[in-house]
């Protein structure tokens, strides 16, 4: 079960390879963050809680540190973090920019809604 999960999960740097990745997969979530960052270390193993217990295992994870892909947040104009993007065929759809556990419940439920 475990490499099932694994196989959802991409670390992406450039924005070519991203704008693939989005073109290959119709769901993907980017969750932006950096090491320094201290809202995200707190709600990491929350996210990646909901994303490997309850997300469909269709949606794909793009995990962004923004010191190493700043190519890729520059692109995608992240300007604080934790961010997470929603991508449903190609398009973005939802952006939150939040370490509360409600708002990233909310985040996922969003996204749980353009697979019902």
């Amino acid at each position: 079960m475990s490499n099932e999960i694994d196989s959802r999960i991409v670390e992406l740097t450039k924005r070519d390879e991203f704008k693939l990745f989005v073109k290959n997969n119709e769901s993907v979530i980017v969750k932006a963050s950096a090491t320094w960052c201290g809202p995200c270390k707190r709600s990491t193993p929350f996210f990646m809680q909901i994303f490997n217990e309850n997300i469909p295992k269709k949606i794909k994870l793009v995990k962004l540190d923004v010191d190493e892909g700043d190519d890729l947040a520059h692109y995608l104009r992240i300007k604080q973090m934790p961010t997470y993007i929603h991508f449903y065929r190609g398009e973005p759809q939802e952006i939150y920019m939040s370490s509360n556990k409600n708002e990233i419940i909310n985040f996922f439920n969003k996204v749980i809604a353009y697979h019902k």
